[in-house]
């Protein structure tokens, strides 16, 4: 596209450029699109804004505190142009890092000593920007960038600047917000970066990060229920409609037009009452689908009121994943209504790696118990942390990988607890139902508990 420059930190771009874009590696409907791109013969990054009535605030923000964040010397793409087309689009342009990816996906697969490196660098890079008097107000590992051992900020437009240094009480919530992104599995590798690079000056860290866990937990819920750039939403005809906007198998469509194709084999996994469950297969992928199977009138009528089930493993799922919490990623969600009342739903996931636990034999069991305790150990205090209780830990109802990781399935009873006292007294229910999986193994139980009580 041809555009007019109508401001320029580079001498390559002056009054007009042509940009090409070429990947699109985000879009927000009706906001912006983030482009791979050239121009001048160079690659850049570009932050394309459509028309709408926020578009010359979100701009201005995007191009100015880009320009104060390298004029503070901060690691941020050097901002090269803001631009502007004949059908009323405006883009920012930066230059392009090469090798980048995103720090919540490098964290993923990144080994013990590279992980550390990240959070030595995140950490440094906070204590930098707080004696600056600046402020990441949208504080999350995907607004941060990894290139070849450098860290670097994005989404500039989120900053805020002040003309002193952060006093302590802004600090420590701005650190809490950033704890309460990190997956709770490295938490300690990250406490340790804050601990040798901020050192010990922020007082009340620990008991500040707790309510901000909390409150990323019920930001993200609220989320998965809307259109967004992580989710597609929309109702019509009955038909309520949730699926990841990077799911672009056709199953999407094949599930939107006739769910229940799925479920004229008979080799299912699961046919009961209340759901039946089925694999997909599309290739060499294979996916799990539930369908909650149409209920009586009345039974109808008392739930009218409640969420449906299928909507709440769907948003668990998700909330649960976003903390680093393995379980399956639901992929959509198809809740089908006559009038106000649900009649059946449907709920398309990821397949578990592994095998149940009720699936694998003693002996291979009696093998794999010490890392199995140690797992479910792992996943006991990931649930706290979050004051979250499964509602049903059957050992149905945990897959074991070859790999050694326990990851928890069936989610429609999982709660998100708004109070202590209240997750106290489920989770103690909890702890005594997986336990009595082995009620005929006391020797098994005694080694969880006093795994559980070692990690205290």
């Amino acid at each position: 596209m041809h555009l007019q420059v109508l401001e320029s930190e580079s001498s390559d771009f002056k009054t007009s450029c042509v940009v090409d874009c070429g990947k699109n590696l985000r879009h927000l409907p009706g906001r912006r699109n983030v482009w791979q791109a050239v121009s001048e013969d160079r690659e850049i990054l570009v932050k394309v804004y459509d028309p709408h009535p926020k578009q010359q605030r979100d701009v201005s923000r995007e191009w100015d505190n880009a320009k104060r964040l390298a004029e503070a010397q901060l690691e941020v793409p050097q901002p090269l142009f803001l631009v502007k087309s004949e059908s009323g689009q405006i883009a920012v342009g930066f230059e392009w890092i090469p090798d980048g990816e995103t720090v919540d996906r490098t964290l993923s697969h990144a080994e013990a000593t590279e992980r550390a490196k990240i959070f030595q660098q995140l950490v440094s890079l906070h204590e930098r920007q707080h004696a600056a008097g600046i402020l990441q107000s949208d504080d999350h590992l995907g607004n941060y960038l990894w290139s070849r051992g450098q860290l670097w900020m994005l989404d500039a437009g989120t900053c805020l600047f002040s003309d002193a240094p952060l006093e302590e009480s802004k600090r420590v919530e701005n650190m809490a917000v950033l704890a309460a992104n990190i997956p709770l599995g490295l938490r300690q590798t990250y406490d340790a970066a804050v601990a040798e690079h901020y050192g010990l000056s922020l007082t009340g860290l620990v008991d500040a990060i707790p309510s901000s866990i909390q409150n990323r937990a019920r930001k993200y819920y609220k989320k998965t229920r809307r259109s967004c750039s992580d989710f597609e939403h929309h109702k019509e005809n009955g038909k309520e409609w949730l699926a990841c906007r990077d799911f672009s198998s056709s199953l999407k469509s094949r599930l939107q037009e006739d769910p229940d194709q799925f479920f004229t084999d008979t080799s299912w996994l699961k046919d009961g009452n209340t759901c039946t469950v089925v694999e997909v297969k599309e290739g060499e992928t294979s996916y799990i689908l539930k369908r909650y199977n149409e209920k009586s009138l009345s039974y109808r009528l008392r739930h009218a009121l409640l969420t449906p089930r299928a909507l709440m493993s769907w948003s668990n799922g998700h909330v649960l994943r976003l903390f680093g919490v393995p379980t399956p990623r639901p992929l959509a969600c198809l809740l089908v209504r006559n009038g106000p009342l649900l009649k059946k739903a449907y709920l398309l996931m990821e397949k578990a790696d592994g095998a149940a636990l009720d699936q694998i034999s003693e002996e291979d069991l009696d093998r794999q118990m010490p890392v199995i305790a140690d797992q479910f150990v792992q996943r006991w205090h990931e649930l706290d942390a979050l004051q979250v209780t499964h509602g049903d830990m059957k050992s149905g109802n945990f897959m074991f990988s070859e790999d050694g990781l326990l990851s928890l399935i069936d989610l429609d009873g999982t709660t998100f607890h708004q109070t202590a006292a209240a997750h106290q007294q489920r989770k103690e229910k909890d702890l005594a139902r997986f336990l009595r999986n082995w009620e005929k193994r006391p020797d098994w139980i005694s080694a969880i508990r006093a795994k559980l009580d070692a990690s205290s």
